[in-house]
């Protein structure tokens, strides 16, 4: 039986304040939609610029941005966990095969797992004329892109493909999927890899706690999988890749991007100044 409704309620409006989150994405949705009637001439000017400046509601966030990544010393012992559980029980070939390639190709985890409209296969691994190895990734924006693969990581594709039997590298048309379930058919899920490397943290966090690291170990008990394309695209910036470079093969639209995100110049500038400044 329907409840009445109470009209003589009025609802406390302090109690259902939307989040910052929230109002960013009415912002971000009505900008598009301004966008679209532009292109099509049904209107010749967007209000959403004034609107989100006038908004009392919207909290400009100008905070630092940190990066959420693993340090070198984190890293290894990932390495480390991944490694030592492969050798114990070769079902964690898959783990460490999913690792490598997250870290050093910058995967987002579903760049590596099947959707509807694409799956990763063995065959999007490719090699030019001048034995240049590539892999095919279909990332955001429904845009593919070509990923530089070093020597380094062919070793780790060679044993997980070794452990499934297969050829030592990959041929172009091969259709293999390339992180393929244990049971069924078809490649896995992104929950699926998630969980696969977050077993892969855990281990990690029990070897650096051994190791008399407790404090440094309690980031891998945080970290989620984007950290690995984190840290792989921060070590790139630390050995002093081409920006360039390092920004075709992340998907992103500019170098402006990746500085912003990685490189972070003027936030170090400024850091740098801060400390000339003293208490006396």
């Amino acid at each position: 039986m329907a409840s009445k409704v109470n009209k003589s309620h009025t609802p406390d409006k302090k109690k259902y304040n939307l989040s910052q989150q929230t109002i960013e994405s009415i912002f971000v949705a009505l900008s598009s939609f301004y966008r679209y009637l532009m292109d099509e001439e049904i209107c010749f000017g967007s209000p959403i610029t004034l609107a989100r400046r006038d908004c009392k509601h919207l909290i400009k966030d100008k905070q630092v941005k940190q990066i959420n990544r693993l340090t070198n010393e984190q890293w290894q012992f990932a390495m480390e966990a991944a490694l030592s559980l492969a050798e114990e029980d070769p079902i964690y070939e898959r783990h460490l095969f999913i690792l490598a390639a997250m870290k050093t190709l910058f995967l987002r985890v579903s760049e590596l797992s099947e959707r509807p409209s694409w799956t990763p296969i063995m065959g999007h691994f490719w090699s030019d004329e001048d034995q240049n190895w590539w892999f095919k990734a279909y990332g955001k924006g429904k845009k593919i892109r070509d990923i530089t693969v070093p020597p380094d990581f062919l070793n780790y594709l060679k044993r997980y493909r070794e452990w499934r039997g297969l050829s030592p590298l990959p041929y172009s048309s091969e259709q293999n999927v390339l992180v393929e379930k244990l049971r069924g058919r078809g490649g896995l899920t992104s929950r699926q890899i998630t969980r696969l490397v977050q077993e892969v943290f855990d281990h990690a966090f029990d070897l650096m706690t051994k190791s008399k690291c407790p404090d440094a170990a309690q980031k891998l008990k945080e970290a989620l999988t984007h950290y690995l394309r984190h840290t792989g695209a921060s070590m790139e910036i630390e050995r002093d890749r081409p920006l360039k470079d390092l920004s075709e093969d992340l998907g992103h639209a500019s170098s402006a991007t990746t500085d912003t995100v990685y490189v972070q110049v003027e936030r170090k500038k400024r850091a740098e100044s801060g400390r000339k400044r003293s208490v006396d």
